[in-house]
C-alpha cells in the first residue's frame, strides 16, 4: 500500500564496560571487559510510496534522522522510520554508540548478499566500520564486547585489525558500576594521549604498556577457581593511578571512588576514555556491594550492582533500567525530508 510501513528489521546489542586496558588497546596492548545487562534495540521500518503527492490522511510527524546516525546506518537509498529503544546511559562510557553500531549491523544484515552465511567475525567487522563514524579509529574492543555476552579478553596481532576475543568463564565477582558527568568526549581524550605518544613521552608509553599488563593479570585472576575480589580491586587501584598519570582522572569521579572504597570496596577505577563518565568498584560479596551502591548513589548520575559469572552479566540491583525511545524519519540522500510518513 502506498505510503505504508513494511515489516521492521530489528537488531539488538548490549552495553559494555571496559575493566582494564582502555587507551592501551589503541596501541595494541590487551584489554579486558564485559558486556552489560543493559540492551539497545534499533528497528528500521521501510516506508513505501515516498513519491505520493500531498499529505496522507494519517500522518505521524517525525524529525529527520540526525546526520551522524544516518552516516552510521549507511543506507543512502532507504526511506524508513528508525526507532532506537535503549537502557544504556548515553555519553558516559557504557558503550551506547558501540551497541548502536552492532544493533544496526544486525538489523540491516539482510541487505548484504551473503547475509545467510555471515559469521560472527563478519558481523563484528561490519559494526566496527560503522563505529568509525563516531570515533574515527576505534580499537574494535567496544563493538566486540557489545556483540558477545559475558567477559572478553581482547588481544591484537596487527595494528588496525580487529582483535581476537577470548571468552573468560569468570568466577562470581560483584561490581558496582557508576558514572559521573563527563568532561570532553572519547575522541578528545584519545587525541590527548596520542599527542604524548607522538612526542615520545616515555612515561606515557610505559603507562600504556603497564595498563595492558593489568589486563593480562586480571584475566589470570578471573580464571581462578574462587573469586579474587581483593586482588582484582588492588589491580584496579593500580590501573587508576596509571590513568590519572595520563591526565584522564576526574575530581567528581575520584570522590565517588573514595566513597565506594570507604564503604568496603576493595578497589576501583574509571572505565573507558576518562575525564569522568563510567567507573566501577570491586566488592567481596553481595552484602558489600549493597553497602557500596548505597554510598556512591549520592555522587553518581547512574549506578548499579552487577555480578560477573559464567555466561551473561547479571544485574542485582536495582531491578532494571528504564527504556528510552527515539524515532526519526530516514530519507534517501539528496531528497528533502518532510519528516512525515504513513
Amino acid at each position: 500500500m502506498a505510503g505504508s510501513r513494511l515489516a521492521a528489521l530489528t537488531g539488538r546489542a548490549n552495553g559494555k564496560l571496559l575493566l582494564f586496558g582502555e587507551h592501551a588497546a589503541v596501541y595494541g596492548h590487551p584489554a579486558l571487559g564485559i558486556s552489560l545487562p543493559w540492551a539497545l534495540e534499533l528497528s528500521v521500518a521501510p516506508v513505501a510510496g515516498a513519491g505520493d503527492p500531498g499529505p496522507p490522511p494519517k500522518v505521524e510527524v517525525l524529525a529527520p534522522l540526525p546526520e551522524q546516525l544516518a552516516a552510521m546506518i549507511d543506507a543512502p537509498h532507504l526511506r524508513a522510520v528508525v526507532e532506537v529503544r535503549s537502557q544504556i546511559p548515553i555519553g558516559l562510557g557504557f558503550g551506547s554508540s558501540a551497541a548502536l553500531c552492532v544493533a544496526a549491523e544486525r538489523a540491516l544484515a539482510h541487505f548484504a548478499a551473503s547475509s545467510t552465511a555471515r559469521s560472527s567475525t563478519a558481523e563484528w567487522y561490519g559494526a566496527h566500520k560503522r563505529e568509525q563514524v563516531f570515533h574515527g579509529t576505534p580499537s574494535g574492543a567496544d563493538t566486540g564486547l557489545a556483540a558477545l555476552p559475558g567477559v572478553g579478553f581482547l588481544s591484537w596481532q596487527r595494528s588496525g585489525e580487529l582483535p581476537s576475543c577470548e571468552r573468560i568463564p569468570a568466577t562470581e565477582l560483584h561490581l558496582v558500576v557508576a558514572a559521573v558527568p563527563r568532561r570532553g568526549d572519547t575522541m578528545d581524550h584519545v587525541a590527548a594521549v596520542a599527542q604524548r605518544v607522538r612526542w615520545g613521552d616515555p612515561e606515557a608509553r610505559d603507562a600504556l604498556r603497564r595498563l595492558g599488563e593489568c589486563s593480562t593479570e586480571a584475566r589470570a585472576l578471573l580464571r581462578g577457581a574462587v573469586p579474587q575480589a581483593n586482588a582484582i580491586g588492588a589491580l584496579a587501584d593500580h590501573a587508576q593511578r596509571l590513568l590519572a598519570g595520563l591526565g584522564l582522572g576526574d575530581p567528581a569521579q575520584e570522590r565517588l571512588l573514595r566513597a565506594g572504597r570507604s564503604a568496603g570496596a576493595s578497589g576501583g577505577k574509571l572505565s573507558g576514555a576518562g575525564g569522568g563518565g563510567a567507573c566501577f568498584l570491586v566488592c567481596r560479596d553481595a552484602t558489600t556491594a549493597t553497602s557500596v551502591l548505597g554510598a556512591v548513589r549520592a555522587h553518581a548520575t547512574a549506578a548499579a550492582h552487577i555480578m560477573l559469572s559464567a555466561g551473561p552479566t547479571i544485574q542485582q540491583a536495582p531491578d532494571a533500567r528504564t527504556w528510552t525511545t527515539n524515532r526519526w524519519l530516514h530519507a534517501p540522500r539528496g531528497r528533502a525530508s518532510t519528516g512525515r510518513y504513513r
